[in-house]
């Protein structure tokens, strides 16, 4: 994250995103969006909130995805759109953000004070604030990006320890050789893990970095990933009728919105991933007897052309039968 505000902004927002839940990724964009929104409070365009999410989180997010995204906040009143192409966030979901921020604050700043006074009880009780920040973006900061998931691993005792760490004696060489025992005990005792606290601390940071790396996969990762599974991932997509009707211009229902994202997802992975898609029998047999069905009740229609552009004219109708009467018109 380059945008240091925006840095530690959206670790107040990250704590409620569960990347292991169903809807993560819409969870993710949402945060994202109202967090830009927020700290900006001013009306942006997709296509500026796109550019700022980047700028401030290093988050590369789809304009379509972002667009989808914000049409639910709409729906649901955290976003109210100003004209044709310029959003805002609510007041109310401002109210509840600015809440969410402030009982954040207060919870870093007992974490902080936790710290502080680690350090006093050991007789250090100089330069204490530049030791917290320096711990933070020296220390702790990296070694979560560094560990990633296995931090969870600090609060238990199984596997890791702090004074196993090479980082962690490189960070304490900091500061002066008579110093280092008192700061490394302090730190010790820090990562206490019956505190609810440090662990929430820790937690929300780690949430934050996952959240953001999830956003950005770098094109180094993907393949990295193709390089140890020794050839390119394959991913199987079983799709439904919703989406076949999609790809035969015969639908205009909810679902065309999703089925274009899942199109546009493919071809954007194409040239790094394997993907098949697959049709089940079932599905088969419900597009057909859908076909069958609306075919069947077409044809007892007399289509005449002036019938036909008035239907058309409309616009109450599916995509097969926006088709059938195109073509009667003719």
């Amino acid at each position: 994250m380059q945008n240091p505000k925006a840095r530690s902004e959206i670790l107040s927002f990250t704590q409620h995103v569960e990347l292991n839940k169903a809807g993560w990724w819409d969870k993710t964009t949402e945060t994202l969006v109202l967090a830009y929104l927020w700290i900006a409070d001013q009306p942006y365009s997709i296509e500026e909130i796109v550019n700022g999410i980047k700028a401030d989180f290093a988050a590369s997010l789809d304009s379509e995805r972002v667009l989808m995204q914000v049409n639910y906040l709409i729906d649901d009143k955290k976003i109210l759109q100003i004209n044709d192409n310029q959003y805002k966030i609510s007041d109310i979901q401002k109210q509840q953000m600015d809440k969410t921020h402030q009982n954040s604050l207060l919870q870093d700043q007992e974490v902080k004070n936790n710290f502080i006074a680690k350090l006093v009880e050991r007789g250090i009780d100089d330069r204490i604030n530049e030791l917290w920040n320096e711990f933070n973006t020296k220390f702790l900061l990296p070694l979560i990006q560094d560990m990633g998931a296995k931090m969870y691993e600090l609060f238990t005792g199984k596997n890791i320890e702090l004074n196993d760490l090479s980082s962690f004696h490189s960070f304490l060489e900091r500061y002066s050789i008579e110093q280092r025992p008192q700061i490394r005990e302090a730190i010790v005792a820090f990562f206490d893990p019956t505190d609810p606290t440090v662990r929430r601390y820790v937690i929300q940071y780690l949430n934050a970095i996952f959240l953001l790396e999830a956003s950005n996969l770098s094109e180094t990762s993907v393949q990295t990933f193709s390089r140890i599974m020794g050839k390119s991932p394959v991913f199987k997509i079983f799709v439904d009728t919703n989406f076949l009707f999609y790809l035969l211009d015969l639908d205009d229902s909810g679902f065309k919105e999703a089925s274009n994202l899942l199109k546009h997802t493919i071809d954007e992975l194409t040239s790094k991933a394997n993907i098949k898609l697959y049709v089940l029998p079932v599905t088969i047999r419900e597009a057909r007897d859908t076909l069958s069905y609306e075919a069947e009740d077409l044809m007892s229609i007399r289509a005449t052309q002036r019938l036909s552009r008035a239907v058309l004219l409309s616009g109450h109708v599916s995509g097969l039968r926006e088709n059938f009467f195109h073509f009667k018109q003719i």
